[in-house]
């Protein structure tokens, strides 16, 4: 190999990392996900495996980073937009949290941080408020277009 091949080689090598740090999260794709695991706990007991549905979140949803939104899928049972108010983008992690009212028949407003692994799309979900919290563990996937 001579030295031009060579220096094109460690080119693309070093390039490589750098473009894969995102892992795709980044701010001109959407990202969709899914909630496979949901735990409730309060100062009275915890609750395994609740159905995500009867506490306001959707089973599928969509995160636009661009326009700061996360959004239950269009077949999902709960359809409100919620603000992304703060994103950040760590080594291998994406964090994205915010407020939110709840809807009616849920316990109200709380706060919520999602954490998301670039890596490998793992993601946690947890959300608190009055006397209780959420714990979500789900996949998130990075689009291949800036469109659903």
């Amino acid at each position: 190999m001579n030295a031009r091949n060579l220096l094109i080689a460690v080119t693309v090598c070093l390039a490589l990392p750098l473009t894969g740090l995102c892992g795709g999260f980044d701010e001109a794709r959407v990202i969709t996900g899914n909630v496979d695991r949901l735990i409730e706990i309060n100062s009275h007991r915890i609750l395994e495996n609740v159905d995500p549905d009867t506490v306001g979140l959707p089973r599928a949803f969509v995160i636009d980073l661009h326009n700061r939104t996360m959004r239950g899928t269009a077949d999902s049972l709960v359809r409100r937009v919620v603000p992304i108010e703060r994103i950040d983008h760590l080594p291998g992690k994406l964090i994205l949290q915010g407020t939110d009212e709840g809807t009616a028949g849920t316990t109200g407003g709380l706060g919520w941080s999602l954490v998301i692994e670039k890596a490998t799309g793992q993601a946690v979900l947890s959300a608190t408020g009055s006397g209780i919290a959420y714990v979500a563990f789900g996949t998130c996937d990075p689009s291949p277009t800036t469109g659903e």
